[in-house]
């Protein structure tokens, strides 16, 4: 495997493990430690480290090494901040790219999870909508920008707990957005994701401070 792969493996593997939470918060993650359970050498890991230390899921500690980015009340703050502005403007820029039938499949699966209700299809529509919501995009930037956002977004979920309350409102949330969707109420659509992802960000903070 030549070295660009290599870098990219390296930066793959970390990364998952920091969204997935396999290396927590606070933990500090040492060259010969990486090398030995990823099978890679040192220079492709520290590539990808420095990486990763752009994206804010590691900072270096002078003296002391790489350590896993921690999650405050800053951190979530931040993260939704950029959902906000990005997400509904997506749908109000580009409502050209919306597939009516794509949307109308996303409305029945919420529904009938909910009527099952089956809480692991209920997430996993959650990421499925937003990631569509991302496809709209034609701007990489924009695109690179929310995929290290819905990676900070997962750890999250993870590290801040999951309420249940919160799960079913957002459901009706994420179902009333559709119909306006079909319904052709775009600009109704993107001030509802709006308030989607507000109330989303409120649920998020205050599972934090609960557990803290």
């Amino acid at each position: 495997m030549d070295k660009s792969n290599l870098k990219d493996l390296a930066y793959r593997t970390i990364k998952s493990r920091i969204v997935e939470c396999v290396y927590p918060p606070g933990n500090f993650l040492r060259d010969v430690d990486l090398v030995e359970e990823l099978g890679i050498s040192r220079t492709p890991i520290r590539e990808a480290i420095g990486r990763l230390e752009q994206e804010n899921f590691v900072k270096l500690i002078p003296q002391r090494g790489v350590m896993v980015q921690g999650v405050g009340y800053r951190e979530i703050s931040d993260i939704f901040q950029v959902r906000i502005i990005i997400e509904p403007y997506i749908l109000r820029s580009y409502r050209e790219q919306i597939d009516l039938q794509h949307v109308q499949a996303l409305k029945n699966g919420f529904l009938k999870a909910k009527a099952d209700g089956d809480e692991a299809s209920k997430y996993r529509l959650d990421d499925e909508l937003h990631a569509y919501f991302r496809s709209l995009c034609p701007n990489k930037y924009l695109m690179d920008l929310l995929d290290t956002i819905y990676d900070q977004n997962h750890r999250l979920r993870i590290l801040c707990g999951k309420s249940k309350s919160r799960l079913e409102d957002s459901v009706d949330e994420h179902i009333a957005i559709l119909d306006q969707i079909l319904a052709g109420q775009i600009s109704e659509a993107a001030n509802s994701l709006e308030r989607h992802i507000q109330n989303s960000k409120t649920s998020a903070i205050d599972l934090f401070i609960s557990g803290h």
